[in-house]
C-alpha cells in the first residue's frame, strides 16, 4: 500500500502501532514525539480493506481517529480523596471510555490511584504495596490532552501543584538539526555514493584500546598523586606495551566533544554492540576539554556511544540495544554548577570512578549502591575535622578511591596502622591477626568499610556500633606480632621492643595459670 515499515523508532517515522503501552517505544512518543500518531494494529486492517473497495479514495484520517489507541487502554484506575461527585462520575465515566477498568476499591492489582490529596487510606496502603501508581489529579487531565498516558514521576501527589506535569510532554515537534561529525574532505564523496548520504559511526580508537585500557585510565583517573601506587597495582601492569601499542594504533582525536547525535547513532546501528558498555549511552559534563577527549577515547571502544548533547540521551531510548543512559561528571566537585536534577528520567549519575570501576570489577556495577561511584560533592563531611582513619583488606582500585575519599572528606588518612588511628576501616570480614592484636590492644575501632558509605550518605560521622566488626580473643601471654612488642607487621614502620614490654608478656602466663586456679578453686565451692 506504498508505506514503509521500520523496526526502529527513528525520526522519520509518522505512525506508531501500539500492542501494550509499557514500551520503551511508547513512553518515548508520549513524551517527545507529539508528530506520531498511535494507533491500533487493526488501522492497517482497515485501511487495506478501504483500499480494496474504494481503490485510491481512501479517508487515511478518519480511519486514523476511528482507530486511535485508546488513552487508558489497558490500566486499571482508582480514585481518592475527590469529594464533589460530578468530578468523581466525570473521571469514572472518560477513563472508561478511553479503555481503562475503573474499580471503587483500590486492590492490588490498580495500576494508577488519582489522589486528590495525598493523605487517606489508599494513598498510604499505594505507597506501601509498591505497584500502584499515585498520581494527582492533573495526570488524568494531561494525559487525556496528550491523548496517551504520561509517566507517573511528574505527577507525584506531594509535589506542589504548580510544578506537576512540568517537562512531562511536549506539544508541539521540535526542530531536529543533524549533529554528525561531518566526513572528511577524501571521503565524502565515496560515502555519499556508496550509502545515499547517510553517514557512518566511526570507532575513533582501535579495540586494541580494550586490552590497554588500564594505563589509558590511569591518565585519566589520577591528577595528584594522593596515595603511593601499589607496586603490583594491576592499573599499572602493561604501562610500557601499552604505550607502545597506542602509539602504533590510535587515531588522532580531534580536540572538541564528539558531536555524535543520538538519532543518528540509532539510525546506524546495524548490528548489536558489543563490549562492556554496549548499549550505553553516555553524556559527559564538567571535565576540561583533553579529559572528555581522554574518557570518550576509552568508552568508545568498550562499546558506549558517547553523545554530545544531554537532551540525546531521550532520544537514544529508542535504540533497540538501548541499557541506560549515563550523565557522567567528576567524583569531585567541580569548578562550575551542574544541574544533575535537569537528566531526563531514568538517567543514571555517575563519575569517571564508577567507569574504572566496572572496568576492574569487569561488570557493570550500580552507581546508586556504590558510594565510590557517586559524586562526593558534599564535602568535607560533619565532625570529620581530627579524625585519623587507616585501612585494611583493600587492594587496587579500592584501596586508591577510599584513601582519596578519606582526604575529601576532611579526616586524616593514614597508610600505616601506626601511630594509632582514630578508626580501621576494613575491606573484608576477617581482619589480619597482627592489626586486629594492635587494634584490640589499643581500643581502636575495627569497622566495616559499610561505615564509611553510610557516613557519605548522612553527610556526617555515623557511630560506629552498628558497623563494629568483631575481632578474635587473644591469649595475653601469646605475643601474635603485636608491632609494639614483635617484628612490625609488613606495612608497618620498624619499631623496637622494650624490655618492660617483654618482662610482661614473660609474666602472663603464670597469672593466667594463678588465675584459672583460683577460679576452679572458687567453683568447687557450695553455693549458698
Amino acid at each position: 500500500m506504498g508505506a514503509s515499515h521500520k523496526l526502529d523508532l527513528t525520526g522519520d517515522v509518522t505512525h506508531l502501532l501500539v500492542g501494550d503501552i509499557d514500551t520503551a517505544k511508547y513512553k518515548y512518543v508520549a513524551k517527545e514525539r507529539p508528530d506520531v500518531c498511535v494507533l491500533h494494529p487493526d488501522w492497517i486492517a482497515a485501511v487495506r480493506a478501504a483500499w480494496m473497495e474504494g481503490g485510491d479514495d481512501v479517508d487515511v484520517r478518519a480511519l486514523e481517529r476511528q482507530h486511535r489507541y485508546p488513552t487508558f487502554a489497558g490500566l486499571k484506575i482508582c480514585m481518592t480523596g475527590i469529594t464533589d461527585m460530578h468530578d468523581r462520575t466525570h473521571i469514572e465515566s472518560t477513563v472508561k471510555q478511553n479503555g481503562a477498568e475503573y474499580h471503587g476499591d483500590l486492590t492490588r492489582d490498580i495500576t494508577h490511584l488519582i489522589v486528590a490529596k495525598p493523605e487517606g487510606a489508599k494513598y498510604k496502603a499505594a505507597r506501601d504495596w509498591g505497584g500502584v501508581k499515585p498520581v494527582s489529579v492533573k495526570w488524568f487531565h494531561d494525559c487525556m490532552k496528550r491523548g496517551m498516558v504520561l509517566e507517573h514521576s511528574y505527577y507525584d501527589p506531594t509535589m506542589p501543584m504548580e510544578e506537576q506535569g512540568i517537562g512531562a510532554f511536549r506539544e508541539e515537534p521540535r526542530t531536529r538539526t543533524s549533529l554528525g561529525k561531518r566526513a572528511r574532505e577524501e571521503e565524502e564523496p565515496a560515502a555519499k555514493a556508496n550509502d545515499g548520504g547517510k553517514r557512518k559511526l566511526r570507532r575513533t580508537a582501535s579495540r586494541k584500546l580494550e586490552g590497554h585500557s588500564q594505563d589509558v585510565w590511569h591518565n585519566i583517573s589520577v591528577r595528584d598523586s594522593i596515595l603511593p601506587e601499589p607496586e603490583n597495582d594491576q592499573w599499572n601492569a602493561a604501562k610500557e606495551e601499552s604505550q607502545a601499542t597506542l602509539g602504533r594504533d590510535e587515531e588522532p582525536q580531534e580536540a572538541t566533544r564528539p558531536n555524535t547525535s543520538a538519532v543518528e547513532v540509532v539510525q546506524n546501528a546495524a548490528a548489536k554492540p558489543e563490549g562492556l558498555f554496549a548499549g550505553w549511552y553516555i553524556f559527559i559534563d564538567g571535565f576540561e576539554k583533553e579529559r572528555v577527549k581522554l574518557l570518550t577515547r576509552f568508552l568508545e571502544p568498550s562499546g558506549a556511544n558517547v553523545v554530545a548533547r544531554l537532551d540525546d540521551l531521550v532520544d537514544a531510548s529508542s535504540d533497540p540495544h538501548f541499557k541506560s543512559g549515563c550523565l557522567l561528571v567528576p567524583h569531585a566537585k567541580p569548578s562550575r554548577t551542574i544541574d544533575l536534577d535537569s537528566a531526563p528520567s531514568g538517567t543514571i549519575v555517575a563519575t569517571e570512578w564508577w567507569v574504572e570501576r566496572c572496568v576492574h570489577h569487569k561488570t557493570i556495577t550500580d552507581p546508586e549502591h556504590d558510594a565510590l561511584s557517586q559524586p562526593l560533592w558534599d564535602m568535607p563531611l560533619r565532625d570529620f575535622d581530627g579524625l585519623v582513619i587507616s585501612t585494611t583488606g583493600l587492594t587496587g582500585v579500592d584501596f586508591r578511591q577510599t584513601g582519596e575519599a578519606i582526604k575529601m572528606s576532611g579526616a586524616t588518612y593514614q597508610d600505616n596502622i601506626l601511630p594509632a588511628p582514630s578508626v580501621l576501616i576494613s575491606g573484608t570480614s576477617t581482619v589480619r591477626k597482627e592489626k586486629a592484636f594492635y587494634a584490640t590492644k589499643h581500643g581502636i575501632p575495627v569497622v566495616s568499610a559499610d561505615w564509611l558509605w553510610a557516613c557519605f550518605r548522612q553527610k556526617r560521622k555515623v557511630p560506629f556500633d552498628q558497623y563494629t566488626i568483631s575481632l578474635p580473643a587473644f591469649d595475653p601471654g601469646v605475643s601474635i606480632g603485636d608491632p609494639s612488642t614483635s617484628s612490625p607487621a609488613p606495612t608497618d614502620p620498624p619499631r623496637a621492643s622494650t624490655g618492660a614490654s617483654r618482662y610482661v608478656f614473660w609474666l602472663s602466663p603464670v597469672v593466667l595459670l594463678l588465675t584459672r586456679c583460683q577460679e576452679r578453686r572458687n567453683s568447687a565451692q557450695p553455693s549458698v
